[in-house]
């Protein structure tokens, strides 16, 4: 096994884990060359936020925010974007950072930040309490883009057009979402999830959404179908490495790796990697 699960013998770690979590520095940054900018600032700013949360607005666009781990001090850092997209589905989105292969937008190439997959688990849920009744729908993506950072982070987005870039009550979902995680002691939650590692399927990752949402599994990166030709050992035990929390398997969803199917399987087995299909997770 490369990493290690929540067992007994890791109980003085977590412990550990949960005094820091409880008391720890979040970033929330906000680009002002962000059309959402504007709804944004004011959402955070009237989401109440912990203490150790604090708005930073920057002046570079966020996935272009490049080391902004070495320049704010925090333990973890949450990017308020808009979400770009083809379709007319208005979405709130969240995801981790990272390239599976050419750094198209942000970060480095073959480069992955480091996941914090109970902080975006729970950030989904409550996109999905708060979501109801609101025409949006909350949704996870793979994991894309810079900017790559040390630090846990991930993004939280509203898309696809300006029209939902301006909404504040799409801004005001997010964010009282984000305030409502922030508040929880998180490491204790999170010391009840199993954490893997997510392998196929679309960018809006419907069949990983139902896992998240419906089991106590929480996904580190997701590399998606498109991009799996990348996924050698090397992004493999990058996948398991840049995370916060250390997945014990993976997770592949069945009927969405086309061609890459074996290869992906015969590289697990040889890597001594635990996996199971997202339709038979329980």
């Amino acid at each position: 096994m490369l990493s290690e699960d929540f067992s007994e013998d890791n109980l003085s770690k977590f412990i550990y884990d949960d005094i820091f979590l409880h008391i720890m520095k979040s970033a929330i940054i906000i680009s002002k060359q962000d059309p959402a900018f504007e709804t944004f600032e004011k959402a955070f700013s009237d989401a109440g936020l912990p203490l150790e949360a604090s708005i930073y607005p920057v002046q570079e666009t966020a996935v272009f925010q490049e080391d902004i781990d070495r320049k704010i001090d925090a333990d973890v850092f949450i990017f308020a974007s808009r979400h770009s997209g083809k379709g007319e589905i208005r979405s709130l989105c969240v995801h981790t950072p990272g390239n599976w292969d050419k750094a198209l937008l942000g970060g480095r190439h073959g480069e992955l930040c480091t996941a914090y997959p109970s902080l975006v688990k729970l950030v989904y849920q409550q996109f999905c309490k708060a979501a109801q009744g609101s025409g949006y729908q909350p949704t996870l993506e793979v994991t894309h883009h810079g900017p790559l950072i040390d630090k846990p982070c991930l993004f939280v987005e509203t898309g696809p057009s300006e029209k939902e870039w301006k909404d504040q009550q799409a801004a005001d979902m997010v964010a009282s979402s984000v305030s409502e995680v922030l508040n929880k002691n998180i490491s204790r939650i999170a010391g009840s999830h199993r954490i893997a590692f997510g392998i196929g399927g679309t960018h809006y990752c419907s069949n990983f959404n139902k896992v998240e949402l419906d089991t106590d599994i929480a996904l580190s990166h997701i590399c998606p179908k498109h991009m799996l030709e990348h996924l050698d050992e090397s992004m493999v035990l990058k996948a398991f490495e840049r995370s916060f929390q250390k997945p014990g398997f993976a997770i592949l969803d069945w009927k969405g790796m086309g061609k890459e199917k074996q290869r992906i399987i015969s590289l697990l087995e040889s890597m001594d990697i635990p996996f199971m299909r997202s339709d038979r997770v329980r």
